[in-house]
């Protein structure tokens, strides 16, 4: 990307919360006990690697550190004030405080134990890496790599905590399209399941949902196959106990368990590629 194309990209990204892909696959796990989980066995065992996910097309691997539903909010309430700006290098960058951080999570900004739970969860931003391979051959050499942050730290300069996005994680939203989530970013960020937000997440990702919940789980890397079908069963439960708050996402699980959402119109998507092509027309029409 040039200069302006950058620009032109940050100025998209800022449209949205998170995006599609994003919201779709397990880059946040969706576990509410992380430390019990099949993926956390592995990536202790395994020298901080781990499969995030894998299919008849697709392997994505992570590296260095394993990131949370919590990881996401702080990314959704960064994304959701839309001041992204561009860099050099083809990257972008933000830089915020983190008291503002604590009060759009809802959290207490009065002693120090949250302040230096934020610092310590942005840092973790600039610890992982990601390996995505194609068994079909889609990319040059079969796998693409990617970081988040290039950096993640306060700034004497600026008097605020400053993160930049790496350019490898930029150049994904241009095949991506953004989610315009802004409204139930509050709401989602004061659940305190980590299921149950990764849930939402996926769902509101789509135009239209009907599908099973065990079908939906399966989505998210919660199987039946992987736990006993009494932890399963528990995890099902937690989620169908908490159906007035998934209905302000307009999200409705039956008493079949079938789990029902049509789009809401606060909701936007924006393909990015759409609105890279509109802002070159506007900026060659000047």
């Amino acid at each position: 990307m040039s200069g302006g194309n950058i620009t032109s990209l940050v100025n998209v990204v800022n449209k949205g919360t998170s995006s599609v892909n994003q919201m779709r696959n397990i880059m946040f796990l969706p576990y509410d006990k992380v430390g019990n989980t099949k993926i956390h066995k592995e990536f202790k065992a395994n020298n901080m690697e781990a499969v995030l996910f894998e299919n008849n097309h697709y392997k994505l691997e992570i590296r260095g550190q394993l990131l949370s539903q919590f990881h996401r909010d702080i990314l959704d309430v960064i994304f959701a004030e839309g001041k992204l700006e561009p860099m050099a290098g083809e990257r972008g960058y933000v830089h915020f405080s983190i008291y503002s951080i604590l009060k759009r999570l809802g959290l207490r900004t009065d002693g120090e134990n949250n302040y230096e739970r934020i610092e310590k969860k942005l840092k973790e931003l600039k610890k992982v890496d990601f390996i995505l391979t194609s068994k079909e051959g889609l990319f040059e050499g079969d796998w693409v790599a990617f970081n988040l942050c290039d950096r993640a730290e306060y700034s004497k300069k600026l008097k605020e905590f400053v993160l930049v996005f790496s350019d490898s994680y930029l150049s994904m939203f241009q095949s991506d399209i953004m989610v315009d989530y802004n409204k139930y970013v509050p709401a989602l960020v004061k659940m305190q399941s980590a299921t149950l937000k990764a849930l939402i997440r996926y769902v509101i990702s789509n135009d239209f949902v009907n599908k099973s919940l065990d079908d939906l789980l399966e989505e998210l890397e919660i199987k039946r196959a992987d736990m006993t079908l009494r932890n399963f069963n528990k995890v099902k439960s937690n989620i169908k106990s908490h159906r007035a708050e998934l209905e302000v996402f307009g999200i409705t699980i039956s008493g079949t368990e079938q789990v029902r959402y049509d789009k809401l119109k606060e909701i936007r998507f924006y393909n990015v590629e759409k609105e890279l092509r509109k802002q070159e027309i506007i900026n060659f029409g000047n």
